[in-house]
């Protein structure tokens, strides 16, 4: 190790290069001045917070982390957010513990981002979620048509529900109304897309008994029972 030191007055620091440290010898390749670019950062400090009775790791300007961010947000590294941990979250229903300003993590998050703790982006867990199509996509793992993920369009669900079995792969279900979130009963039909392979009668006959068979009590978008039960409206 060179015994040597930096040319600069007051530097101290061994020679690198050229009669200079590494950091004097940087600037002068940088800048054309040893003396240039501002002052040279201070790295002589402790490994720890200067704080008393703080042990957590130096980050700039003597302090830690936690205190460096409290002095730049509050002005003071030692400023303490009133909030009482020990009693629920100020929402109305939530009984979270505070944690920040009243708010339970979760209301305190939205409130940062909206500005009122009661907004929400999500919906409630089980509503379901809309598929980029506009259709509303529900979990039901133990459902016939459900994917390998165990979801399925709610209004393929609904119209399972009320046929009373799960829906052919040739069978379609649509809104009338237009609405693809509009999943109430009355609001879906059942259409079917399968024909048969070839124009011979006796394959025309053969689809439209087993079609009579298949739909004979589906009338006017709904089963039977229910098509009666609307009559009496």
């Amino acid at each position: 190790m060179n015994d040597e030191q930096c040319s600069i007055l007051e530097c101290g620091r061994s020679i690198y290069r050229k009669n200079l440290c590494r950091r004097h010898d940087y600037r002068r390749i940088t800048y054309g001045d040893p003396l240039a670019g501002g002052p040279i950062r201070n790295t002589d400090h402790t490994a720890t917070c200067q704080l008393p009775d703080c042990e957590n790791p130096y980050l700039a300007q003597g302090l830690c982390g936690a205190h460096y961010q409290r002095r730049r947000q509050h002005g003071d590294p030692l400023y303490q957010q009133s909030f009482a941990q020990d009693q629920p979250c100020v929402v109305r229903g939530c009984v979270v513990l505070q944690t920040a300003k009243g708010y339970c993590g979760k209301h305190y998050q939205r409130a940062i981002k909206h500005g009122d703790p009661s907004i929400s982006l999500r919906a409630e867990v089980g509503s379901g979620a809309i598929s980029l199509q506009g259709y509303r996509i529900v979990t039901r793992p133990d459902h016939p048509n459900a994917n390998k993920f165990g979801r399925l369009p709610e209004h393929r669900f609904i119209m399972s529900e009320v046929l009373g079995r799960p829906l052919l792969a040739e069978e379609n279900v649509h809104h009338r109304n237009g609405n693809r979130l509009d999943n109430r009963p009355e609001n879906l039909e059942l259409w079917v897309k399968s024909q048969p392979c070839g124009q011979r009668v006796q394959d025309l006959v053969v689809w439209a008994r087993d079609l009579l068979e298949r739909y004979g009590g589906y009338v006017d978008g709904l089963p039977q029972g229910h098509a009666e039960d609307r009559s009496r409206d």
